[in-house]
């Protein structure tokens, strides 16, 4: 009876194995042909992991063959039992042990050599920093479950074989296709499993909003009306958030993804964020938000890609896009500079526009010119410069003769792609000092040219705020240097140096005469403190006060310049640490460091978004 019962261990054994080896093949298959991947060629300094679903698919594929075809193609033979136990009555087991020991040693290799290539390979560890780095896709989970399940398979067949090395009795009916239904079933849960595994949904957590008015941006000085903590640490420390003035107020980019807010209220809107597996966020790129045009918003995911969502609702608007796909080739890695609502990529003799609700190109402009030298990528002479300013985007390229070099300006309409107007400027004898190249520097709306040559050390600039100025732009010198300018071009702040006192004047932008005189001040203002609205001049102190850490807010009239209010607002640093005021709608936003951390660590010190809102 003990034989018998070992016997029918044995025959739940195979069969068990056979499923799960056939199983694991069929999901092998399906996993390196069929499910989706990811791109794992960058890892900047890692040890690099492409190709390992890859592998771990195709090394599935070969073993579970191998040890299948065994089953099949090894031809049975009585050579190693002159004894024939009456076990080989049995239709099924018996049929595998006629076979023994041949595939007995093909199945054992066929184990040792996978478990070799996984150790030897690290596919365990690589495996889970596959999962904590990347979305989830399918191809990765399948493979790891096609492997498992060809292992265990394998472990049961030859389990099979140890437990019938003595005869058994010959009444044990065939349990054949019944067990073998034993290794298909839990092989076909396990695949569900794994496809399961690999749905990136599990990845994200996506709330919306519905369609609400938008408030206009104040035009003077508000009052405190709410504070919203920014989450710093990980990848993202608290010194490299972004906001973007979109919606119905703002949407903040940090370490957990984006998250909208209203500007009047400062309650959450919606909010796009993405974990892994092991409760870890994936973080969003620095530098990626930004409000595009048409109510949207885009941000860059790292190993995730583009998204862009309506700015006011959190409606997921577009993941796969020719704007994404261009990025990925080599000749369109551009992204020019500047704050424009505009989506825009760049080659050395191209520009090309994007629809922002759907990422789609909708246009190319050849920018090719005989006169100028064409930009290489990578190149250290940088003989092409780009910006975008407004729905505009200007490209500056060097061009010259034997004897003159000069810089050819081009103004393309981001909605059309054509040309509106050019110019050419900074004209200088060839072969003059590298110093001449031309800078650009924007001003919000306004874009600032500058350069200077041999005959005058001064730089001398120009300010574009709309296309038609590249015509008819006046040359201005250094002295008195921009120190800011109003969002819309006509307000001038320059800023000098008298005697150790720094004198601020704000003169008309057209003509440069004087409109009205700024306080006196001992040191310059960081120009991220200063805001530009309708009816004031909003200005932040730089410095807090020493010990109660409030800092000053002040309005004057942007009409004569006459002073109108202060304000004083708490917990706002403990010295000279980056902080900012931005105009969104509804709202006045300062950005504010908090907390009782050592100076030396105030990249790590909380920032809080302080919400000023007039009063209706």
């Amino acid at each position: 009876m003990r034989n018998a019962t070992k016997f029918a261990a044995a025959d739940i054994a195979f069969g068990s194995g056979f499923g799960l080896v056939s199983g694991g093949l069929i999901l092998g298959l399906f996993s390196r042909f069929f499910a989706d991947t990811r791109d794992l060629s960058y890892r900047y300094g890692e040890t690099g992991i492409e190709g390992i679903p890859e592998l771990v698919a195709t090394t599935a594929i070969v073993l579970g063959a191998v040890i299948l075809t065994a089953l099949v193609a090894i031809p049975g033979t009585d050579r190693f039992r002159p004894d024939p136990p009456p076990l080989r009555k049995d239709p099924f087991l018996g049929w595998v042990l006629r076979k023994d020991p041949f595939l007995g040693w093909v199945v054992s290799l066929a184990f040792l050599a996978g478990i070799g290539i996984a150790v030897g390979d690290s596919w365990w560890s690589k495996y889970f920093e596959i999962r904590a780095e990347y979305p989830y896709f399918t191809r990765m989970p399948t493979a790891a479950a096609a492997f498992v399940l060809i292992m265990t398979g394998a472990v049961l067949i030859l389990a099979a074989m140890i437990m019938t090395e003595s005869p058994a009795s010959p009444s044990i009916r065939s349990w054949g296709r019944i067990v073998t239904l034993t290794g298909l079933i839990p092989a076909i849960v396990v695949s569900a499993v794994a496809i399961r595994a690999g749905d990136d949904t599990w990845n994200i957590d996506h709330t919306t909003a519905g369609e609400d008015p938008v408030a206009a941006v104040p035009d003077r000085l508000g009052t405190e009306r709410y504070r919203i903590p920014i989450m710093p640490g990980g990848i993202y420390d608290s010194s490299s958030f972004e906001i973007a003035a979109a919606g119905t107020g703002f949407v903040v980019g940090d370490r957990r993804g984006l998250t909208a807010y209203d500007g009047r209220t400062g309650a959450e809107r919606w909010h796009y964020r993405r974990t892994t597996q092991s409760g870890e966020l994936l973080p969003l790129a620095p530098d990626s938000l930004r409000y595009i045009g048409d109510n949207v918003v885009s941000a860059y995911w790292y190993h995730v890609g583009y998204r862009g969502f309506n700015a006011t609702t959190g409606e997921l608007l577009w993941t796969e896009s020719d704007y994404e796909r261009d990025g990925d080739a080599a000749d369109w890695s551009w992204s020019p500079q500047g704050d424009g609502a505009v989506l825009v990529r760049a080659n050395p003799t191209q520009v090309a526009g994007y629809e922002p609700r759907t990422g789609d190109r909708r246009w190319i402009t050849d920018t090719d010119h005989a006169s100028c030298r064409v930009a290489k990528r990578n190149s250290w002479s940088h003989p092409l410069k780009d910006a975008v300013v407004g729905t505009t985007i200007y490209r500056a390229m060097q061009c010259g003769r034997a004897d003159l070099t000069w810089w050819h300006v081009l103004a393309i309409d981001a909605e059309t792609g054509e040309i509106v107007t050019s110019n050419e400027i900074a004209h200088r004898p060839t072969g003059e000092d590298t110093d001449q190249e031309l800078d650009m520097r924007l001003w919000g709306n306004t874009l600032q040219l500058f350069w200077r040559t041999t005959e005058n050390p001064r730089y001398r600039y120009i300010l574009i705020t709309e296309p038609s100025d590249l015509d008819s732009a006046v040359t201005y010198t250094e002295y008195p240097y921009p120190e800011d300018i109003s969002p819309d071009g006509s307000d001038l702040l320059v800023a000098e140096n008298v005697d150790r006192t720094i004198i601020s004047q704000i003169l008309d932008a057209d003509t440069q005469s004087p409109r009205y005189q700024m306080p006196e001040r001992y040191r310059p203002a960081a120009r991220a403190n200063r805001a530009f609205l309708n009816d004031q001049l909003i200005e932040l102190d730089d410095w807090p006060h020493p010990d109660s850490h409030t800092r000053p807010i002040r309005a004057w009239s942007r009409v004569d310049g006459s002073f109108v209010r202060e304000d004083i607002l708490s917990d706002c640093g403990r010295t000279r640490d980056t902080v900012g005021v931005q105009p969104v709608n509804g709202a006045l936003l300062v950005l504010c460091r908090t907390g009782d951390e050592p100076d030396r660590d105030y990249r790590k010190k909380p920032i809080v978004i302080v919400g000023l809102v007039l009063e209706h």
